[in-house]
């Protein structure tokens, strides 16, 4: 899975989204999610739960560990069923987004040096 973060222009100015790049498409997880849920367990109050499991912050999704990674997997089957869920689509093409670096904070930075023997 090739996870990103990008940006969506919205008439409210720009949103910071995570996802994965699948078949040419950015998935935008939280949305796609949403739409998961809305097959699977309709009332379930879909678009709060999509956004606990999807905030906007790379480094917050991979705490999430193997329970939001099974999460990303239903997210990008339900993005291939639904282009749309409660007003937000569910994947964009390149061309419509803006590409962020996919960790925007990481907890560490390593100076490395190469060794030469």
């Amino acid at each position: 899975m090739k996870l990103a973060t990008f940006e969506i222009n919205t008439p409210l100015g720009p949103i910071r989204r995570i996802g994965a790049a699948v078949d040419g498409r950015l998935i935008d997880f939280a949305a796609a999610y949403a739409a998961y849920l809305e097959r699977a367990d309709r009332g379930c109050e879909e678009q709060k739960l999509a956004a606990l499991f999807f905030p906007p912050d790379m480094v917050a999704f991979l705490e999430r560990g193997e329970l939001g990674r099974k999460a990303a997997v239903h997210a990008i089957e339900a993005a291939a069923k639904t282009d749309e869920a409660f007003g937000a689509r569910t994947s964009y093409g390149a061309d419509e987004v803006k590409l962020l670096a996919p960790v925007a904070r990481p907890r560490v930075m390593r100076a490395g040096t190469q060794s030469t023997t």
